[in-house]
């Protein structure tokens, strides 16, 4: 059998079987056309892989979770994109999102509307006389403004049933105001008057990050009043 040639009919290739002695190849074999099966094993199990210079995705925050992993979204990212396209936009989902909002502890999403609300008010933090709501209040921490919304007559805000948008009115290329006639969970009917302005997101929400490559303009709150409604009082 020294010398004699082997066709193998899986692959179609030939290989050369020399004497066990022959220091030709470990094994004996003088290989022909095939390669040796440890780099066909190679090319077999090799997976694309991205290259190590890809740079990762980037949230709307710019900036990444302590640990590494995404960071989940939150209803005011949610908002921040609708704000850079219109105003009526911006209400309507700044008032979704205080409809939904929860309150339970334990609840992955708590106070997500009022915490966008909040990201969107358009009022100095270092401030002590906001009038965000009609009258002077020290609004700069959030669980201050967080307590205004769960008094009267803006609780209604939280949870409504149903709301309709009563009149808008754009006074220039850069300011809005709407009347919204909301239903709250209790059946009751208030009329909030809101107020925007389109602004500059660095200048006017310096606690609020932004990426270089997205609308540097966006529709901001400047008030929310609650007009004198019998059943809100």
């Amino acid at each position: 059998m020294t010398g004699a040639f082997i066709l193998n009919a899986w692959t179609g290739s030939t290989w050369k079987r020399s004497h066990p002695n022959s220091s030709t190849h470990p094994t004996g074999r003088c290989w022909g056309t095939r390669p040796p099966a440890r780099q066909l094993g190679q090319r077999a199990s090799r997976a694309p892989t991205l290259p190590q210079s890809a740079p990762a995705a980037r949230t709307l925050r710019n900036c990444a979770a302590p640990s590494g992993a995404r960071e989940p979204a939150r209803w005011k990212d949610t908002v921040a994109l609708f704000a850079q396209l219109s105003p009526e936009r911006t209400v309507d989902h700044l008032l979704e999102g205080l409809r939904r909002n929860q309150t339970a502890p334990m609840a992955p999403n708590r106070d997500e509307g009022i915490e966008a609300l909040y990201a969107f008010a358009s009022f100095d933090v270092w401030t002590i006389n906001n009038e965000f709501f009609g009258r002077k209040m020290d609004l700069g921490q959030f669980e201050r403004f967080k307590r205004v919304l769960q008094l009267e007559p803006y609780v209604a805000l939280l949870q409504h049933r149903s709301r309709t948008v009563l009149s808008a009115l754009r006074t220039s290329d850069d300011a809005y105001q709407c009347r919204v006639q909301v239903t709250s969970c209790s059946g009751h009917s208030c009329v909030f008057a809101f107020f925007l302005s389109r602004q500059h997101l660095a200048r006017n929400l310096p606690h609020a990050a932004t990426d270089s490559n997205t609308t540097e303009y966006s529709w901001l709150v400047d008030r929310i009043l609650c007009e004198v409604d019998a059943d809100c009082e």
